[in-house]
């Protein structure tokens, strides 16, 4: 298995250079807590998310809690509210589905779904998509351990309608087995290539939704927890009429996520809609630098 390891080692070298210091303004907590911060600037204002370490959006700050510095000075902060649907464009986000055969009869209804998902995802969104096929009709399709079991998958567009399409396609596709493990590897791959050709600075969320556990992958959960972690890809996995498999529920908790259970399709919907608000609510934050010596203050 050295290929497995030189590949995570290539894939986790690739994510620490791609993570360059940033520069400009910077926030943190004043709590000294460490949630994950996904911050965009424009000027004068900051765009926030937080979220705590289970992937849940912290909904109780204030700001007071908050502390914007640039370089040596600190900012002052002028105005602060709670926002529903920020921008995603500081979003990528990639979708695993489980289209084997025990999902026939809820498959479309989740993809369904998943188009609600993407009609009420704030504007500026990069997505990505992959399934399972039994047959090789794609040139773009990667081959799996088994003989007729194939990973299709959609790179990362701006095109909402050309992700709808791909995984509606698969509608009435269905695999005899469930290689969940493979396919989150081949996603983390494509974010790698992604950010290699530039697109580096936007955060990653994977959204895997299974009724199963992974039965057939070549890739075992260590090595990905190792990628998903050096990657900082947060990872939300939906079990469908399953309870979550330790495997998973141990790779989610080391890289950071959170599961997730639905009993019915109307829980399916739900679970994803939460998923979706998660994503998109945050704050919006005016600050500015006080003037030097003199009342009143300056913007960025």
């Amino acid at each position: 298995m050295r290929w497995i390891g030189a590949i995570v080692l290539n894939l986790v070298l690739i994510a620490s250079a791609l993570a360059q210091p940033s520069v400009g303004p910077k926030v943190s907590l004043r709590t000294g807590t460490k949630p994950k911060l996904i911050a965009r600037f424009d000027n004068d204002t900051l765009y926030l998310r937080a979220w705590d370490t289970r992937g849940e959006p912290i909904t109780t700050l204030d700001s007071s809690d908050l502390l914007i510095t640039i370089g040596n000075d600190t900012a002052d902060i002028i105005r602060f509210e709670p926002v529903r649907t920020l921008s995603a464009e500081d979003l990528a986000i990639s979708f695993v589905l489980d289209n084997s055969g025990s999902m026939f009869h809820a498959y479309d209804s989740l993809t369904n779904y998943l188009d609600r998902f993407l009609d009420s995802l704030g504007a500026g969104a990069i997505l990505s998509a992959m399934t399972f096929d039994n047959t090789d009709r794609d040139p773009t399709y990667d081959a799996t351990g088994r003989q007729q079991l194939f990973l299709a998958s959609r790179p990362f567009t701006t095109e909402r309608a050309r992700i709808s399409d791909f995984w509606h396609f698969y509608d009435s596709i269905r695999s005899g087995y469930t290689p969940l493990f493979d396919a989150m590897w081949k996603s983390f791959e494509h974010i790698a290539e992604r950010r290699r050709s530039g697109d580096s600075l936007r955060s990653d969320v994977l959204v895997v939704v299974t009724d199963g556990e992974d039965n057939c992958s070549t890739i075992s959960g260590n090595h990905l927890a190792e990628l998903a972690a050096a990657m900082h890809v947060s990872i939300y996995v939906v079990n469908f009429r399953s309870d979550p498999q330790w495997r998973m529920i141990w790779l989610v908790n080391h890289a950071g996520g959170r599961t997730f259970t639905a009993e019915t399709l109307g829980g399916l919907r739900s679970v994803l809609a939460g998923i979706r608000r998660s994503l998109v609510s945050g704050y919006r934050v005016v600050f500015g630098l006080p003037f030097s010596g003199a009342g009143g203050f300056r913007r960025y």
